[in-house]
């Protein structure tokens, strides 16, 4: 599964760019204290988009937003693509 993720608005770290933690995904689910270790062993890393960018993200990778300071809004879509069928 990944997701894809459309910038309407440029991300940067003074309006809500994505905080991660590369390589988080490949240990699957994690806990909260396992989270907390990892972030004093990985350094975090800001991703930065332009406006009309992509960023393509797996859904297990450990992330935050950053603290918005300015413009007041940032507007994204987001589409999940996975290959397994949904059942209803």
């Amino acid at each position: 599964m990944v997701s894809l993720r459309l910038h309407l608005d440029e991300a940067n770290e003074k309006n809500g760019a994505l905080v991660v933690l590369p390589g988080s995904p490949r240990f699957g689910k994690l806990n909260p204290s396992t989270i907390e270790n990892f972030k004093h062993t990985i350094p975090p890393e800001v991703c930065a988009v332009s406006r009309g960018g992509v960023m393509l993200m797996r859904p297990l990778l450990v992330h935050s937003s950053s603290v918005v300071s300015a413009p007041p809004h940032q507007r994204i879509v987001v589409c999940c693509m996975s290959n397994m069928r949904l059942e209803s």
